[in-house]
């Protein structure tokens, strides 16, 4: 099994705890690119959060330079050290996978379908432990469909990728994995739709 925590940012007056059983966690089918990615079905229903939404239909990762945000739990100071109570919210821009700082001889080189994040006006930026696994999202106004003809827009956050770097030790790389390739989106849509 595996315990996650639902809520956490600041705003939020309640967290909660629930443990996802092994059948219920869904891994990202193994390939020469091992992307590090995976899907959990929670127990039970949650209503007291505004999930993130996945882009519909084909979508495309940012492109270069984009402003998007990713938050995180992880130390909040180059030495690492403690994670955070509270979860942290940082604006980060993205690079595609070719523009991003040098991964050879890193455990990311062998990765197809992912890009970087880089510091907005230079500011330097870390990944640290607790940072991992967390969503790369863009404000987005989306189309909700209610009954058969009705469709409402409404500011949502709308997930493009998942942090992989920050796993263990503090690193100046912020590396996520591409929701939006062919084979990983269709992968989603299979166990979502």
């Amino acid at each position: 099994t595996l315990k996650v925590e639902l809520g956490g940012h600041p705003r939020m007056a309640v967290k909660q705890q629930l443990r996802i059983k092994s059948k219920d966690i869904k891994i990202y089918p193994k390939s020469p690119s091992e992307e590090p990615i995976m899907l959990l079905r929670l127990p039970e229903s949650v209503t007291n959060i505004d999930p993130a939404v996945l882009p519909p239909g084909d979508c495309m990762a940012p492109s270069d330079a984009e402003e998007l945000q990713v938050s995180g739990r992880g130390a909040t100071t180059a030495e690492g050290g403690l994670g955070v109570k509270d979860l942290m919210c940082l604006e980060v821009k993205t690079l595609s996978k070719g523009h991003c700082p040098d991964l050879s001889g890193t455990s990311y080189e062998k990765h197809t379908y992912i890009y970087c994040g880089g510091g907005i006006n230079g500011a330097e930026i870390k990944a640290c432990k607790g940072d991992s696994g967390s969503g790369l999202l863009r404000k987005e106004m989306i189309k909700k469909s209610f009954l058969l003809f009705f469709k409402k827009k409404k500011k949502a956050d709308v997930l493009y990728g998942v942090l992989i770097s920050g796993h263990a030790e503090c690193e100046d790389k912020f590396v996520f994995v591409d929701l939006c390739a062919k084979p990983i989106k269709r992968w989603i849509d299979k166990f979502v739709s």
